[in-house]
């Protein structure tokens, strides 16, 4: 193998390393939103959300359901107004879902 030849598989593995590297740092700064999908927004009042922030994950019996979207303050009610986003529900889960409803 001659120099150039060496240097340009260098050049590559070092692309792919930062490529790497910035995909890794947005997935733990929950900023990577690589998904296309529609979301749908559901809005509640809260009177406490303690140490909730933006883009903080929603849960449901351990599992994802969505994010925190936004965080408002209702002057009317003087109550915190927290915006959750999340995609549609698939037509394989609800199925199963309504099957195991059906069963029980």
């Amino acid at each position: 193998m001659n120099r150039s030849t060496i240097d340009l598989w260098v050049g590559v593995f070092v692309v792919a390393g930062i490529a790497g590297l910035l995909f890794l740092a947005l997935k733990v700064g929950n900023l990577a939103s690589f998904s296309t999908s529609q979301m749908y927004q559901v809005q509640a009042k809260f009177a406490n959300i303690g140490g909730l922030k933006a883009r903080a994950p929603v849960k449901s019996a351990g599992v994802v359901i969505g994010r925190v979207a936004d965080i408002r303050f209702d002057n009317e009610s003087y109550e915190a107004l927290v915006a959750r986003s999340s995609p549609p529900a698939s037509s394989a889960s609800s199925t199963s879902a309504s099957k195991r409803a059906a069963t029980a």
